[in-house]
């Protein structure tokens, strides 16, 4: 994890679903504004009954079901996607391969940036914070 995020920043990895590894919903992504193994966003491509971009906050246990930013977009297992993930002091965008997926408006300055993988395999390159 890195140190202190400042109030705006950008977010950039490259990241891949190798496999899920139950057959049931798996995803990865990025996580930022933690504070500790509980309590973040996290950017992720989720496949689970559709394929998805989506925001999600911890702790809220909602969040899973209910995301607070989504939306459907094509994660084909083992294919590289460039998630971008740009903070400023109220918003939250998102981006898959330079396509918009999702603004939000939330800031989330402060915290650290780390990577997740649920339920899966996943590969992570290129992974940068401006």
């Amino acid at each position: 994890m890195t140190s202190d995020l400042p109030t705006e920043y950008t977010i950039v990895a490259d990241v891949a679903l190798v496999k899920g590894l139950n057959g049931s919903g798996y995803s990865t992504g990025v996580t930022f504004q933690q504070t500790d193994g509980t309590q973040f966003y996290h950017f992720r491509l989720d496949h689970g009954v559709k394929t998805s971009a989506q925001l999600l906050r911890w702790p809220d246990k909602n969040s899973a079901n209910n995301p607070p930013a989504k939306q459907e977009t094509t994660v084909t297992d083992g294919q590289a996607y460039r998630l971008r993930v740009t903070v400023s002091s109220d918003k939250i965008i998102g981006y898959v391969d330079s396509v918009k997926q999702f603004e939000y408006d939330a800031s989330a300055a402060g915290g650290t940036v780390g990577l997740r993988v649920y339920n899966a395999a996943a590969l992570f390159d290129n992974v940068t914070v401006y």
